[in-house]
């Protein structure tokens, strides 16, 4: 008549008069029925070669999270020989509404297909692993699950800054940087110190929405109701700003003078002489189509005045400047143009002589026969 007839022992002790199913728990009932259903598909294996679906939908409530695992091994098989498998022709589907047993359940089953199911405002919502970051983000908004939302949003955000952040703006800070990713914060910075290195100005507007929506969104324990609609409306200008960031376009630049670059200033009016260095990368900048030059520093390695090594910039007669002052000088480099002309224009007001501008310290700075203004220009 279809019945199956249990002898039930608890450690030797028959508990056939005493009702097991009032004195077992529920994770030891779950047990016998998973193991009455699965015996029951094995011995009808035979009559389903062809097509062998197995569709476990949250049988596994009722187990502790040892025994689910224990479940997994054995729907794998992974130790049982060939001859003696049972399950391994069969297409297992497995369901859960345990959010915490599904990523338990993407760690110990490699090569299976994760998927989401989620009610939408217009439909059920699926979810899988082959969607972008945005296209899981939008999936995740519109089933009203927002901490997921944020989490696809930062990972998103992170993949396009580090599309359009040169390399060298892409990676973290020191030795550790070389190994470990950046993290959001540091890439927004870069993002910034990108425009600052080639002297234009940042899009400051998106840079503060990128930090503000980092700290109060990206999180997504930012908010204790995480329902509410403020953190709604929060997710929907993300949306606006990462759209905004995907369509920056950013400035490209053409090397000019390598950083490290040597020069020789002459000054044959106040008699002075520098050895130069190039303190960081001069670039050619097109920035949507309108050009200009990042700015050049340079680092004062030696210079003589009247035949003097390390001469104050004003005095008679000309002296060196001390140890401590050298040090303060180094501690000041790198100098701007501008900075460096200032400088000179000291020894040309006290000479008597007419002030000079930038161009003429461009202008007598060479290297190989041309000079600084030449190559810049």
């Amino acid at each position: 008549g279809g019945e199956i007839l249990l002898n039930v022992s608890d450690n030797g002790t028959p508990l056939e008069a005493l009702n097991p199913q009032f004195i077992l728990n529920e994770a030891k009932l779950s047990a016998i029925a998973i193991s009455i259903y699965l015996g029951a598909i094995a011995k009808q294996s035979p009559f389903s070669r062809d097509i062998k679906p197995l569709f476990l939908d949250d049988i596994l409530i009722g187990l502790d999270n040892e025994n689910r695992i224990k479940l997994l091994e054995l729907l794998k098989e992974e130790d049982v020989p060939e001859a003696d498998r049972i399950f391994s022709n069969f297409q297992i589907f497995i369901t859960t509404y345990d959010r915490h047993w599904y990523e338990a359940a993407r760690l110990n089953l490699k090569n299976w297909k994760f998927i989401e199911f989620y009610k939408g405002v217009d439909g059920p919502i699926i979810i899988h692993k082959n969607q972008s970051n945005i296209q899981r983000a939008r999936a995740y908004f519109d089933s009203y699950d927002f901490p997921a939302c944020a989490n696809a949003l930062r990972k998103e955000c992170e993949i396009v800054l580090k599309d359009k952040l040169l390399e060298t703006y892409s990676v973290g800070e020191g030795i550790k940087g070389l190994v470990k990713p950046p993290n959001l914060e540091t890439l927004i910075n870069n993002l910034r110190k990108f425009y600052l290195d080639l002297s234009l100005e940042p899009p400051q507007s998106l840079i503060d929405s990128l930090h503000l929506y980092k700290t109060i969104l990206f999180n997504p324990m930012s908010h204790s109701d995480l329902e509410s609609p403020i953190y709604k409306h929060d997710l929907e200008n993300a949306f606006r700003v990462i759209q905004v960031l995907n369509n920056l376009a950013l400035p490209t630049r053409t090397l000019i003078i390598e950083k490290g670059s040597t020069f020789q200033l002459n000054l044959e009016g106040i008699d002075y002489q520098a050895n130069l260095a190039i303190a960081s990368n001069v670039y050619l900048v097109d920035n949507n189509g309108e050009l200009s030059r990042s700015r050049v520093e340079v680092i004062f390695n030696n210079w003589t005045r009247e035949g003097i090594q390390f001469a104050r910039q004003t005095g008679d007669p000309v002296i060196p400047i001390g140890n401590n002052e050298r040090l303060q000088r180094i501690k000041n480099n790198p100098f701007t143009i501008e900075n460096a002309t200032a400088a000179m224009n000291s020894t040309y007001r006290e000479k008597g002589l007419p002030q000079v501008e930038e161009e003429y310290i461009l202008r007598n700075t060479t290297k190989d026969g041309l000079s600084l203004y030449d190559i810049l220009n």
